[in-house]
């Protein structure tokens, strides 16, 4: 098996998360469990579906208890972490949950009707939205929000386990949805029929039993948002991908693809935003560019980036 493991974010973007990092325990497991007792027959693919609404997303709310005074809520699948401490930086509103590996930073808009900001869960940064909420008298900004941020209650996820060159066992961990992230297995260690495996990118964690005579995989999956079972069958040669990274879902299909030309979002970072044409760059020739990728046409994308360059270089001059 190709041993790439691709990350899920770029590391500036896991660079601003430090701040407010919550770390699984990354450790092999101890006690009698190791990376080479796996029993042979565990040796394959093995697919299940995550139940990704209840396992990879919480509930996040920050409510005005008194002029200027605030504090969040963030609740999962087994339950609700409740009062935490807002704390306030200028205009940013920052709390990180203690049950939760959740973390947010973020500012009213000028109407007062959304908090604009990011969260932090791990090596995750996303962009988020809290719209202003009837909350009986208070002023609250609550939303729902996802690890994965697709919507959707459960996604095929496959388990390709084998055997590295020097006897270890390994458990890579796959999406058959190009809309979701890579994903990024600790590999495996086992006792008896007993199983332990994570995964970093999502932050899952993996513990249970291998019942060899039904042929199945008992695991129970602790996520951001709680503890759930799931249940993994083997795929039989014939159900296997030609390759790990075969997708049953595309991204999108290629003709909702398409430059439009905005401005990003101007935040409290001290840097200054515009559109390309503000800054003297043809937004047309940047749509060329994107509609090359999109049809592959890569002669085209190509002899269009001299021009992006030179145009680039004149708007710093």
């Amino acid at each position: 098996m190709p041993k790439q493991r691709l990350s899920f974010l770029a590391g500036a973007a896991l660079a601003l998360a430090l701040p407010f990092l919550w770390v699984h325990a990354e450790d092999a497991p101890t006690g009698k469990a190791s990376r080479h007792s796996c029993p042979e027959p565990l040796l394959g693919v093995w697919r299940t579906e995550l139940p990704a609404g209840d396992l990879l997303a919480v509930d996040l709310s920050i409510t005005e208890t008194s002029p200027g005074s605030f504090e969040a809520r963030v609740a999962g699948s087994d339950g609700a972490d409740r009062g935490i401490a807002v704390s306030q930086h200028g205009e940013l509103l920052r709390f990180q949950s203690a049950k939760y590996p959740v973390a947010f930073e973020g500012k009213l808009s000028p109407d007062g009707r959304a908090l604009e900001g990011f969260v932090y869960s791990g090596s995750a940064v996303a962009h988020t939205r809290l719209p202003l909420v009837d909350a009986g008298g208070e002023r609250q900004w609550a939303r729902t929000w996802s690890l994965l941020g697709v919507p959707a209650e459960s996604f095929p996820f496959d388990l390709y386990v084998g055997r590295e060159d020097d006897g270890n066992t390994y458990g890579y961990f796959f999406f058959r949805d190009q809309r979701l992230p890579s994903l990024y297995g600790y590999g495996m260690a086992c006792d008896g029929d007993g199983i332990v495996v994570g995964e970093k990118n999502l932050n899952l964690w993996f513990e249970g039993r291998f019942d060899a005579e039904a042929d199945v995989l008992d695991l129970t999956v602790t996520g951001l948002g709680g503890a759930v079972p799931v249940q993994f069958h083997r795929l039989q040669e014939e159900q296997v991908p030609e390759s790990p990274w075969d997708t049953d879902v595309a991204p999108r299909p290629a003709a909702d693809a398409g430059y439009g030309e905005h401005a990003p979002p101007r935040l409290d970072d001290g840097w200054d935003t515009a559109t390309p044409s503000a800054e003297g760059i043809d937004p047309a020739i940047i749509g060329d560019l994107v509609d090359a990728i999109v049809s592959q046409e890569m002669a085209k994308a190509v002899s269009s980036t001299p021009q992006i360059t030179t145009m680039t270089r004149e708007a710093r001059t």
